[in-house]
């Protein structure tokens, strides 16, 4: 599958501790970008693009699903318990504890 229009750099370790790229098509950072212009045209730069849409798309989806079904259960949690659920009200007056007077 070509996601995101990547391609990866494999690094030879086996035979070295230095890190030296065995495939790679590009000497820099502009001649990748004019390879890129010059294969596939401006519309290259973004390939991979709908792939990242889609990503976000679904875990849209999946997070505003589960948004719902929350707020479903602890609305009927809070109707059926009389109390405990999102809709419950905090108080505008602070809880206030009682000064502790020794015994004498």
């Amino acid at each position: 599958m070509y996601m995101q229009g990547t391609r990866t750099i494999v690094d030879n370790c086996d035979e070295t501790t230095v890190v030296l790229p065995i495939i790679t098509n590009y000497d820099g950072l502009t001649d990748c970008y004019q390879s890129i212009v010059k294969q596939e045209g401006t519309l290259g730069l973004y390939k991979g693009l709908g792939a990242l849409f889609l990503q976000f798309g679904v875990r849209y989806v999946i997070i505003r699903t589960a948004h719902y079904i929350m707020r479903r259960v602890m609305y009927s949690r809070n109707k059926t318990d009389g109390g405990g659920g999102i809709n419950t009200r905090i108080s505008s007056t602070p809880n206030v504890m009682p000064k502790f007077v020794p015994a004498k």
